[in-house]
């Protein structure tokens, strides 16, 4: 199984017109069947993949977003209910 890191700049909508550039590590794999299995180590659950190694890392990118989404949310869900118990 060949293996490799790679990085992904990544523009996340924060809301209205702000954005956000993030620089992730992408790990990429070739499984027994040729395809491309991606990840980011950062998110748990974060992979995907692909026939090719671009299709992998557009497949990558969304989740990537709904990862970023998804832990956004959780921090404002742990703000929330920090600040209710003061």
């Amino acid at each position: 199984c060949h293996c490799s890191a790679l990085s992904l700049k990544l523009v996340t909508s924060l809301g209205d017109s702000l954005m956000e550039k993030l620089h992730l590590p992408i790990l990429v794999e070739i499984d027994e069947d040729g395809r491309y299995i991606v990840s980011c180590p950062l998110f748990k659950g974060c992979h995907s993949w692909g026939e090719t190694i671009d299709e992998a890392m557009e497949n990558i990118k969304e989740v990537i977003e709904m990862c970023w989404k998804r832990q956004k949310s959780m921090i404002s869900i742990r703000s929330l209910v920090s600040e209710s118990w003061k």
